[in-house]
This record gives structure tokens, sequence and C-alpha cells, in this order.
């Protein structure tokens, strides 16, 4: 899949594998699979429990007591296009795009990271090639570049859009 990479910033994908809970010992035991254990009564537990009790030991001493913690980065991308106003509001907006359908051509004068909750999103780039990312997954847009959102799917594709600006710029600028 190819990603663009505008001057500022450089992208550095986190495969969804890589957002796996299943613990290690769990995948050493069964190769992460749900086991059959408990349908058989004649089965030996001994070997089954020996990974899961190494497994248990291994888990940190703030996940026993159930403190919260966040799931790897779904994307982690280097950039310099941030603002550096002395003000920058976060923007947090969320679109359905139905299929079939685009949004105008349009630039950002700062950065967009968008969130696939549900479908297939496309973002189409002038002399680009264009991006796709599907449920679970996130793009950074490119600054000042010609675009526009886009589903070629056969469902809606549901995103979250995250923006941090100064508070008084657009968080569009339509492309004449």
């Amino acid at each position: 899949m190819t990603v663009p990479e505008g001057e500022g910033h450089k992208r550095q994908h986190t495969p969804a594998h890589e957002n796996s809970r299943i613990p290690q010992a769990a995948d050493a035991a069964g190769g992460g699979r749900a086991q059959t254990i408990g349908r058989s009564t004649e089965v030996n537990m001994k070997p089954a429990l020996a990974p899961l009790l190494l497994g248990a030991l291994a888990v940190p001493a703030h996940a026993q007591q159930g403190t919260a913690r966040p799931d790897l980065p779904v994307l982690k991308e280097v950039t310099t296009e941030f603002p550096k106003d002395r003000e920058i509001e976060a923007r947090v907006l969320t679109a359905t795009v139905q299929p079939g359908t685009t949004s105008p051509w349009h630039t950002h004068s700062a950065p967009v990271v968008v969130y696939v909750l549900e479908g297939t999103f496309t973002l189409e780039l002038k002399d680009r090639e264009a991006v796709h990312r599907k449920a679970g997954e996130a793009l950074l847009e490119p600054v000042n570049v010609a675009m526009r959102a886009a589903n070629h799917g056969a469902v809606p594709a549901k995103v979250v859009i995250f923006q941090a600006s100064p508070p008084h710029a657009a968080f569009l600028d339509p492309v004449k």
C-alpha cells in the first residue's frame, strides 16, 4: 500500500496484529485460538494451566490491579506541519461517507487525522495515488494538498476526524 508523504512527515504503520490483546502465553498454548479443553472431563488440565499461570506472572502489577492502559498506537507518524501558534484548538468530528459519494475537493492548512470506525475510507489526492483505509486503521492527511474523501465500497464509511489548528483557521479550504 502506498502512503503519500509530504515534505514534513513520514509514516510508520502499526499493523493491526500488533494491537492484539492476546497474551503471549495464550499464543504459546494454542496459537491464540480458544481452547477446547473444557469440553472433556478426561483432559489433563496441568499442561493447559502452566502457560496461563506463567502468563499471569508476566503481567505487570498495574494490569493486575485493573489500571486502564491504552492499546498500541493505530498510527504513528512524525510531522513538522503542526501549527506553532500561541493557541491551538483541538477539533474532533465524525462523518459518514455513503457508498458511491465523495466530498468536494479541498485542502487543510493544518494536519488532519482520520480514524475509520466502519467500512472503507478512500482519500483521493491530486496528482498522487489514492490512500485506502479500512475499519480500525488511520491516516494523516497531508497539509495544503488538494484532496477529497470517497467511499467506493458497498457500505457506509464512518470516520472520526481529528485536527489541531489555530482557533481562527477554517477546518478546510475549498479548491476552486
